[in-house]
């Protein structure tokens, strides 16, 4: 038994010992390929983001309230040559912003600014 617990202490040490710090995944960083979503969250509350094409959504992240971030959107996301919507769910909150269609193409930014109150929520399509 002492020898088990011994053993136990010394893999667990083992374990911390070998830890360190990871480079990010090469899968998550963005291509040239992608399309980038810039949000501007001018809400309180943190807001859920999914892209909304023909019923289906798909979450792309998290952004919390009176903050800025940016977001690759994969060209799985793109693909299909169908219109797109931006989804922002208030994490708290039952109301709901769905933006209107917009075509999204790799290389491009799409800006999506949410407000308080989110029915005065913008999205708009650029070229970097």
């Amino acid at each position: 038994m002492k020898s088990r617990a011994i053993s136990t202490v010394a893999l667990v040490a083992g374990l911390i010992a070998c830890g360190h710090e990871r480079s990010a995944d090469p899968s998550a960083l963005p291509t040239q390929d992608d399309a980038l979503l810039a949000v501007t969250n001018d809400h309180w509350l943190d807001m859920n983001i999914f892209a909304v094409r023909g019923g289906t959504r798909q979450r792309l992240g998290t952004v919390p309230g009176f903050k800025k971030d940016t977001i690759p959107l994969r060209l799985t996301v793109l693909s299909g040559g169908t219109p797109v919507r931006l989804l922002a769910e208030p994490i708290g909150l039952q109301e709901r912003h769905l933006s209107d269609a917009i075509q999204v193409g790799p290389g491009e930014v799409v800006d999506f600014r949410i407000r308080s109150p989110l029915n005065l929520s913008s999205v708009m399509v650029s070229r970097r």
